[in-house]
């Protein structure tokens, strides 16, 4: 049976609702061709929500942990949001790869573990930064042929 008051059952359900607009959006009226990785990523997005559905239908609804373990911890949220808002802003202006590569280093300095002022660390995670924005390069560019926004920074 279904618990609608589980905080991961209602969390699922918004996911999947999103997830079947994402793909109505795709599928209507498109050009395959070009929709053919959107599409893949809305059908991705609807098995995913229909296994965690499933998931979500077999767990008991669990006591909560402490005081209200469903809370949102805003104040640990707000630094991901901004850099999220900043990327979004600036990608026309410094372009995607370099945004995402800064987008990127920003959300692992602020959430890591080590800090920032650890140089081997901050060189680490500069080369993984690189490293997917050379993966992204190739799937954008060279794999889907997908033009992406190409700033002063490209």
């Amino acid at each position: 049976m279904l618990h609608i008051n589980n905080t991961e059952t209602k969390a699922t359900i918004f996911a999947l609702t999103a997830a079947v607009v994402f793909a109505v959006a795709c599928f209507q009226d498109t050009d395959p061709e070009v929709y053919l990785f959107p599409r893949i990523l809305a059908g991705l997005m609807l098995a995913l929500g229909f296994i965690q559905l499933i998931h979500s239908a077999r767990e008991k609804a669990k006591p909560s942990q402490g005081p209200d373990a469903s809370a949102i911890v805003w104040p640990a949220l707000l630094p991901g949001l901004a850099v999220t808002i900043v990327f979004v802003l600036s990608i026309e202006t410094i372009g995607f790869y370099t945004g995402s590569f800064l987008a990127f280093l920003c959300i692992v300095l602020i959430y890591g573990k080590r800090k920032w002022t650890d140089h081997k660390a901050l060189l680490y995670k500069s080369l993984i930064g690189l490293s997917l924005m050379l993966v992204l390069y190739g799937l954008f560019w060279k794999l889907l042929y997908v033009r992406t926004p190409q700033g002063w920074l490209i």
